[in-house]
């Protein structure tokens, strides 16, 4: 090993050793190569809200609350009112694999602000409910060398489903939809991808639950009755998902997606859900132009306590709610900084006094519908910078069964800058 003259000088005085030298210039080179091809990346996003019809239930009230118990994934920020809003801060921290076949890497992401708030159940020490801090994504890819490469994700990552995700600025719209209302955000498991060729992928996993939350257990693990080996297992989540992409002999059409996939787990106080989806993105002959359509369907078992209207008898029992969406998509890229897009979606939702896709049944529980069109308007004024207007409109009139002082519909327009490094 060879050293510099300001090293051999200190040597020759007695000041350093050169085995400690040794040992030291070793160890620092071990943690730059371990740290070679990190990237840092994220975004910082706000927002303008102004309810032009503000609302009572079906909206305000639970769409800080989905199935999953969680406030991701709300169409509307339902923690934050009219006025300025931080939506996020988020941090991402990667290292991609390389083309190796034993290739490894690691994904982190954290989020800081309104929008963590729910995400990570578990967090501890200033974590939980409440928090303004979450742990997005905290997993470790590794590449086993079988065919062309099976990819593995050993952690917490995100959902397989879906055709949005929690990065707004990643969306067509900002506000997100039904659909991903519905969808499960968070596992802590085990997935595993492989990709048969350039135009045909597939993933599989196992997870603990459901719900998102770092190491989110089913209650049975917590149950002093099943506290054997099998019960550990046998509650898991299982999911599985694949996706078709077009070639490029396949001329304007090329690029095209289509995915599917379903999770079947344990979710809180449930026993038994499972969510499948559907989606599809089909570009156009026209520049800039392209379509998309998704389906999320939601069935969850439930014990709970409900009246019985016809005898007015309370008692427990089981039910199975479903809530479904269909979505329609429209992206059209007008020009380098000009896009234009816009989403019509249909819902079908269990509807109590707290709303449509109320997180928990309620006494008074029934089926309801729901419309929402969204128009987002995106201009690149400035260099990383995504900026746009939305305005939405989601109607729930066909619902007679609301009190007096909620109302059926409501239109909301919103002004969303991200910045994005």
């Amino acid at each position: 090993m060879k050293f510099n003259k300001w090293t051999l000088g200190l040597a020759a005085v007695g000041a350093v050793s050169l085995v400690s030298v040794a040992k030291a210039e070793e160890k620092m080179s071990f943690a730059q190569s371990a740290v070679t091809g990190t990237t840092i990346s994220g975004s910082v996003d706000t927002s303008i809200e102004w309810d032009v019809s503000p609302s009572r239930a079906p909206f305000n009230n639970v769409l800080g609350l989905n199935y999953s118990g969680s406030s991701i994934g709300i169409p509307f920020r339902a923690n934050k009112q009219n006025g300025f809003n931080l939506n996020v801060f988020e941090l991402n921290i990667n290292k991609p694999m390389d083309e190796t076949p034993w290739a490894s890497g690691y994904n982190v992401s954290l989020l800081y602000g309104p929008d963590a708030v729910r995400y990570n159940p578990s967090a501890k020490g200033g974590g939980g409910l409440g928090s303004d801090f979450a742990v997005k994504d905290a997993n470790i890819v590794l590449r086993v060398p079988v065919g062309n490469g099976l990819d593995l994700k050993v952690g917490v990552f995100d959902s397989i489903i879906g055709y949005e995700v929690f990065e707004a600025g990643n969306n067509p719209n900002f506000t997100r939809s039904w659909g991903y209302a519905i969808e499960p955000k968070q596992h802590t498991g085990l997935l595993a991808t492989y990709r048969i060729n350039d135009s045909v992928a597939i993933s599989a996993g196992v997870a603990n639950t459901l719900m998102p939350g770092i190491q989110s257990l089913h209650p049975n693990t917590h149950n002093a009755d099943n506290l054997d080996a099998q019960s550990y297992w046998e509650d898991k989540t299982g999911m599985a998902s694949f996706t078709l992409t077009a070639p490029q002999s396949w001329g304007w059409m090329e690029g095209a997606s289509f995915s599917a996939g379903a999770v079947y787990g344990f979710n809180k106080n449930s026993s038994g859900a499972y969510n499948v989806y559907a989606g599809l993105t089909v570009p156009t002959p026209i520049k800039g132009l392209a379509f998309g359509a998704a389906f999320d369907y939601l069935r969850l078992g439930t014990d709970y306590l409900y009246i019985d209207k016809t005898s007015s008898d309370t008692y427990n029992g089981k039910a199975e709610r479903e809530a479904y969406s269909f979505a329609l998509y429209s992206a059209w890229q007008v020009t380098e900084k000009l896009a234009f897009n816009v989403r019509g979606e249909y819902g079908h939702g269990y509807v109590g006094d707290r709303g449509i896709f109320a997180s928990t049944p309620y006494n008074d529980h029934f089926s309801g519908d729901i419309w929402s069109l969204t128009t987002t308007l995106q201009y690149s004024l400035w260099a990383n910078v995504i900026s746009r207007v939305e305005a939405r409109y989601d109607n729930a009139g066909n619902n007679n069964n609301f009190a007096s002082n909620q109302t059926t519909d409501q239109f909301s327009v919103y002004l969303n800058l991200i910045y994005k490094f």
